[in-house]
C-alpha cells in the first residue's frame, strides 16, 4: 500500500463488519504459518543469521546476539539469501507499544497510550508502510496499532510516534504524567485501565499467543465462528451487545461524545523518546511483488507448513 493512499496518524474505532477476509487471513497465516523468522546481526563479526526460530525483535532489543547462539562460527559468511530484498522492522505483530495520538473519544490533546501492533483491518494491508522512495533495504514509516482499550480503536501511525511498552514502574508513572492526561481525570482513568490490560498482555510472553488473545481480528475471528471462544482472551467491547463500563460508553450505549477541548502547546518531558532505546537492528524478507505492489498481501511461501490446524480452510492466493 502506498502511503499516499492512507491517512497516518488518523484513529478510528474498530469495526467488526468492516474487517477484510484479508485481515483475517493474515491473522490466521500470523498463528498457524509464520514460521519465517527473523535475520539477526552478530554483535561481535556483524554477519546476518538467520534465526527461524526468532519471532519477537524486541527480545533481542537489549541483548547481545553471537553466531554461536545458532551453532554457527563468527567470521563466517552470512547466512544465504542475505542478500535478497528486506525491510527492517522495529516492531511486529504481537508488539506491545506506546503510540502518540491526537484525540480520543474524551477530547483532543496528544498523548501517548499503549497499544498493540497488528495487521490493518482492511483488504489490502499488513502491519507497516513504506514510503515512496524505496531501497532495497526500507524501513517502515508508519505502523499498524490497536489502542488497548475496551472500546478498540486504532490507525496507522507514524514510525516516529511509536515506542516500546516497558513494564517498569519508574516508565509507567512518566506516562502518567503526560499533561494531556493528568488534567484530564476520565483520561487519566482510561490510562490506567489500558496500561494494566497492556502489563497482562506483555505478561503473555508467546507473541502468538499475544495476538490470539488480545488483538482486533481475533476478537472477530471468534465472532464469526473461526476461532474457539477463549477464557483467557482480553474483553473487547466492539460488535457486542454487552454492556460495557460508564468510562468506556454513555448510558445509552453510543460511543461517548467529545465533552472536553484540552490542547497542550508543548509535549511533557516525560513523554519524549530521549533515553528509550530502540530495538536491535533486525530484516525480515519481502518479496519483490509485495514490495512493488503493496496493495496485494503477500502469500507465504511455498515452503512454510502449517504447525497446526488453521481455522481458515485457505489463505488467499
Amino acid at each position: 500500500m502506498n502511503s499516499t493512499e492512507t491517512l497516518v496518524n488518523v484513529v478510528k474505532d474498530c469495526n467488526v463488519e468492516e474487517t477484510s477476509d484479508t485481515a483475517l487471513s493474515l491473522l490466521d497465516f500470523r498463528l498457524h504459518k509464520d514460521n519465517e523468522g527473523l535475520w539477526i546481526q552478530c554483535d561481535a563479526c556483524d554477519a546476518w543469521r538467520h534465526v527461524l526460530s526468532a519471532r519477537d525483535p524486541l527480545l533481542y532489543a537489549n541483548v547481545q546476539f553471537f553466531c554461536s547462539e545458532v551453532k554457527k562460527h563468527c567470521g563466517s559468511p552470512s547466512d544465504k539469501g542475505v542478500d535478497g530484498l528486506f525491510y527492517h522492522p522495529e516492531f511486529f505483530p504481537g508488539n506491545v507499544v506506546w503510540a502518540q495520538k491526537d484525540k480520543d473519544s474524551v477530547g483532543s490533546g496528544p498523548h501517548w497510550w499503549p497499544a498493540l501492533i497488528e495487521d490493518g483491518h482492511d483488504r489490502r494491508s499488513q502491519f507497516f508502510l513504506l514510503g515512496a522512495n524505496k531501497s532495497p533495504e526500507s524501513r517502515p514509516i508508519a505502523y499498524h496499532v490497536t489502542f488497548l482499550d475496551t472500546w478498540r480503536s486504532g490507525g496507522w501511525v507514524g514510525a516516529h510516534r511509536v515506542h516500546p511498552f516497558i513494564d517498569d514502574a519508574v516508565e509507567l508513572v512518566n506516562f502518567q504524567k503526560q499533561k494531556s492526561v493528568a488534567a484530564v481525570p476520565k483520561r487519566a482513568r482510561l490510562l490506567t485501565e489500558a496500561i494494566e490490560r497492556a502489563r497482562n498482555a506483555l505478561r503473555t510472553k508467546d507473541i502468538t499467543n499475544r495476538l490470539e488473545l488480545f488483538s482486533f481480528v481475533a476478537h472477530v475471528a471468534r465472532q464469526r465462528g473461526m476461532l474457539k471462544m477463549s477464557d483467557k482472551a482480553d474483553y473487547i467491547a466492539n460488535g457486542t451487545t454487552t454492556a460495557i463500563s460508564s468510562s468506556e460508553r454513555t448510558e445509552n450505549g453510543s460511543r461517548p461524545r467529545k465533552k472536553i477541548q484540552f490542547v497542550t502547546k508543548k509535549r511533557s518531558r516525560q513523554t519524549t523518546s530521549k533515553g528509550i532505546r530502540l530495538p536491535k537492528r533486525l530484516k525480515k524478507a519481502v518479496d519483490f511483488k509485495g514490495l512493488k505492489n503493496q496493495e496485494e498481501t503477500p502469500s507465504p511461501s511455498s515452503e512454510i507448513r502449517s504447525q497446526k490446524e488453521s481455522f481458515i480452510p485457505r489463505l488467499i492466493k
